[in-house]
């Protein structure tokens, strides 16, 4: 049974003695809260609302890397003295959070040495988690990307190997993977893990490019492979919901899979071409 994997995040007896050296900020929906490479000393925690962190590519386009919701906290640089943010955060919702500087913290471990040492070992229990479920992710696009290559040209094996892959990180209990005609505009399978699932089970649902929604005791979770495809995974209904980070992963997984199958097709099409070619220069 899917089981949603909890952070490790200071806790509200935790929060509660440090109130005091804390302060509250709020922020409207769409606002900066602080960008990546200015210098800013503060650490916050999310006590409402909803925050992005996303940090520049070396095209110099944004990439969201984390969702934040109450209870979660960013800016944990600061309590080491690191002020210079390697990463931008912005609020997607309204906002309110708590924070407090570096020189706040020092203050806290002068007066009360135990409070501050309790807090700061939940800080860093809750990054070696995000840096576990880190090494978790990139080893699982690694071996994703391996397979987009030994599969490349072989679309049946490709999604037998996407789907069983999306499974297990997403600890789903099924999924199927259909390919689109474009000239007709109807799907195929070419994996499912349940003969109980094909293209009926969730064709009133097709028109969004991510779409989570529920239909017989089951949550869904489907997302377009741009125009060529799906790929859809479900769970018991009684089970934890999707997280952000597993529809990040698949929004990711899709992209790059929609790549793939766009350049088979385009390589099947070339070859069926040539062999016309050379049929017709043979009469």
């Amino acid at each position: 049974m899917p089981t949603q994997t909890k952070t490790q995040t200071p806790g509200l007896l935790q929060i509660q003695k440090i109130l005091h050296i804390a302060q509250d900020q709020n922020f409207k929906s769409g606002e900066f809260i602080l960008k990546e490479g200015e210098e800013n000393p503060y650490f916050y925690i999310v006590m409402q609302g909803e925050v992005e962190i996303t940090k520049k590519t070396s095209t110099g386009q944004d990439k969201i890397i984390a969702h934040l919701k109450s209870g979660e906290f960013f800016g944990e640089g600061a309590l080491s003295g690191h002020i210079i943010k390697p990463a931008s955060a912005k609020a997607i919702t309204d906002v309110q959070l708590m924070t407090f500087s570096y020189d706040d913290f020092n203050k806290l471990i002068d007066e009360a040495a135990e409070t501050g040492v309790e807090f700061l070992q939940s800080v860093l229990g809750a990054v070696t988690n995000r840096l576990n479920q880190t090494n978790i992710k990139l080893l699982a696009l690694y071996e994703i990307n391996k397979l987009m290559g030994v599969f490349r040209d072989d679309l049946n094996n490709l999604g037998k190997g996407l789907v069983e892959k999306l499974i297990a990180i997403t600890e789903s209990r099924d999924g199927i993977m259909l390919l689109k005609n474009p000239f007709s505009e109807t799907y195929r399978t070419i994996y499912t893990t349940t003969a109980e699932m094909d293209k009926n089970t969730f064709s009133e649902f097709l028109k969004d490019d991510l779409k989570i929604f529920a239909k017989d005791g089951y949550q869904y979770l489907l997302v377009k492979l741009k125009d060529v495809g799906l790929l859809v995974l479900r769970r018991n209904k009684g089970d934890a919901h999707f997280e952000d980070d597993h529809l990040r992963m698949i929004a990711l997984v899709a992209e790059q899979a929609a790549n793939t199958i766009e350049s088979a097709s385009r390589r099947a099409a070339d070859k069926a071409k040539n062999i016309l070619h050379q049929k017709k220069f043979v009469l």
